[in-house]
């Protein structure tokens, strides 16, 4: 019984992955990353980056996320291998045109919070829905995962534009939903172990 319903919980995310709509929200990079299929991080040690760069300039650097300074005008800092928008201004993550978008954005993102000085996210998915997220202290891990993809986030305090406080991140990964295979495989796998075990305790009995 638990394999049919594994195969046939297989045969629905085969066939429409996206109809779930489950938001996660992680505090762990591993378990983040887990979940991911390909994906990319940018450590902010790129060459290319300089102390102070435009929108235009920090968003060609890696070609991977459009960087859009949201208080300040313009004014994008990469220092110590570290990203902030003035280092206490207000910024935008766009993810609808990088190597891992699917549809109307990414499966996941994730980033380590070096400060943060009571900034939130606010969180546009691909649907059009917004969701306000609280953002831990600095020296911790946040991400989300989301079947409606997330299209861009917006980072300041409620979500919203300023040029005060202070918020600096660090190694921001995106990725794209594992392949519909994986999903398969794994499920799959799990029902197996499941009706393994069940029979051991019934022989056993």
């Amino acid at each position: 019984m638990q394999i049919k319903l594994a195969i046939a919980g297989a045969f629905a995310l085969l066939m429409g992955p996206q109809v779930l709509a489950v938001e996660t929200v992680h505090s762990s990079r591993t378990a983040f990353e887990d979940t991911l299929g390909a994906n990319v991080t940018d450590s902010y040690s790129n060459p290319g980056y300089v102390f102070v760069q435009n929108n235009a300039a920090m968003s060609a650097v890696l070609g991977e996320t459009d960087y859009v300074s949201t208080g300040f005008n313009n004014l994008n800092i990469v220092v110590g291998g570290r990203y902030c928008a003035g280092c206490n201004g207000s910024f935008r993550l766009l993810f609808t045109s990088t190597s891992v978008t699917e549809g109307n954005g990414v499966f996941g993102v994730g980033l380590d919070v070096f400060a943060n000085s009571g900034y939130s996210a606010l969180v546009t998915f691909g649907d059009g829905g917004t969701q306000l997220y609280a953002l831990p202290g600095g020296g911790s891990f946040w991400g989300i995962t989301s079947t409606r993809q997330v299209s861009q986030i917006d980072f300041g305090p409620g979500g919203n534009a300023a040029t005060s406080g202070y918020f600096q991140i660090d190694n921001l990964t995106i990725g794209a939903v594992p392949e519909p295979q994986t999903w398969a495989l794994l499920i799959v796998g799990f029902g197996m172990i499941g009706a393994a075990s069940r029979h051991r305790r019934l022989a056993a009995a």
